[in-house]
């Protein structure tokens, strides 16, 4: 049972971590079911730890950081330092003659170039010098409101852009505040960031399959579905799933425990992946669906259209070849 409780304890922490990450937009928290939540564990929580949670929350999330983006290097640093030592040392034991090296080694050099881009590429930023965003998409009178000022960066604001209190700056076709790359998404990075996000959800899925399929191999070598163990009353009983789970995990603990948390991010991550493939098919960005369902909530009769949306492949040809820099070069 050590094994079952430590892995829900590492769900749970996943889960809240997640919906942390999640919720980090303040508008989230205008929708009636989350304030319902919130009050609930509010009042089964001591006071000192929601002071401690909240500080480390805002210190996390709503302010401009590198933790979110060290974090995510240490794990993938650890994460193939098991492959290394656990899992390669099984594999040319149990499969000598296949390269086992080449898969990962690519999986990891794509996911680390992308990420590198996603830090170091501009998502848009705005500056009294790039007029040329301000040609690239109309206003449509709802959200976005020709010749509004940002009270901060002194410009007129495109159309799709926002103002982040994070960077201190305005972004062209803003999305959200990414904390894992230390900076916005926004039209200039888009493709990096969905790029990242499913070398990652790749990265994840090979290193499972690799983590299992040794499983599988030390399972079978050792015949351990023919073998049978000793229960409390010492009668000696068939192999079983939870059994043989525990007997992996005590023998081959880090090499489960990858298998295991990286079955629970990969779940999580590829829902949120395909949330962002999702907005990009239909040419919205995470703040326009966040106003969108402020404006349907807070105003009756409110017709939610989207002026942007020009079909799911001229959408991801947008994504990718972003038409600002069409209008960059005219200029």
């Amino acid at each position: 049972m050590y094994f079952v409780s430590l892995f829900l304890a590492y769900i749970a922490l996943c889960i809240a971590g997640f919906l942390c990450y999640w919720f980090q937009d303040p508008a989230v928290f205008q929708n009636a079911s989350v304030k319902w939540v919130m009050q609930v564990a509010g009042n089964f929580t001591p006071q000192f730890v929601k002071t401690i949670a909240y500080d480390f929350y805002r210190i996390v999330f709503l302010e401009r950081n590198t933790i979110l983006r060290n974090i995510y290097i240490l794990l993938v640093i650890l994460g193939h330092l098991v492959i290394i030592l656990d899992i390669f040392p099984h594999n040319y034991t149990y499969h000598p003659r296949e390269n086992h090296v080449i898969i990962p080694l690519l999986m990891l050099l794509v996911s680390s170039v992308l990420f590198i881009i996603c830090n170091l590429t501009d998502p848009g930023t705005i500056t009294r010098r790039s007029n040329h965003y301000n040609k690239v998409f109309t206003y449509d009178g709802v959200l976005y409101k020709a010749g509004k000022m940002c009270s901060t960066c002194k410009v007129v604001k495109p159309a799709r852009s926002k103002h982040c209190t994070l960077c201190q700056s305005c972004t062209f076709k803003f999305d959200h505040h990414c904390s894992w790359v230390n900076q916005c998404i926004g039209g200039l990075n888009q493709r990096y960031f969905l790029g990242f996000l499913i070398s990652v959800c790749a990265m994840c899925a090979n290193a499972i399959t690799m983590a299992v399929r040794t499983l599988w191999d030390i399972t079978q070598h050792k015949q351990l579905w023919q073998t049978k163990y000793v229960d409390s009353n010492g009668d000696p009983q068939p192999m079983n799933a939870l059994t043989l789970s525990q007997y992996l995990f005590m023998q081959n603990p880090r090499i489960v425990f990858l298998a295991a948390s990286l079955s629970t991010i990969l779940v999580l991550l590829g829902a949120f992946t395909s949330y962002h493939l999702y907005l990009a098919a239909v040419n919205q960005t995470t703040n326009e669906r966040y106003k969108h369902h402020y404006l349907q909530t807070s105003r009756h009769g409110y017709n939610r259209v989207n002026p942007y949306d020009k079909g799911i492949w001229k959408n991801f040809e947008e994504v990718l070849w972003p038409n600002v820099a069409h209008i960059k070069l005219k200029d």
